[in-house]
C-alpha cells in the first residue's frame, strides 16, 4: 500500500498535485454558490426597501 502511494518516488508530486485539482475544483463550484446567494440577499433587500416606499407613499 505505502507502495502505491510513493508512487515509484514521484508520490508528492502527483498527490499534491491531486490535492491541487480537488482545491480547484471545490472553488468552482462554490463561488458561483456564494454568488448567487449574495444575489438573492440583495434582490429580496431590494423588494423590502420598495415595498416600504410604496406602503408609506
Amino acid at each position: 500500500m505505502s507502495e502505491f502511494f510513493s508512487m515509484g518516488g514521484y508520490g508528492a508530486y502527483v498527490w499534491s498535485s491531486v490535492g491541487l485539482s480537488l482545491l480547484v475544483m471545490g472553488y468552482n463550484l462554490l463561488i458561483p454558490y456564494w454568488r448567487h446567494q449574495r444575489l438573492l440577499q440583495s434582490w429580496r433587500q431590494q423588494q423590502q426597501e420598495e415595498a416600504r416606499l410604496h406602503e408609506s407613499g
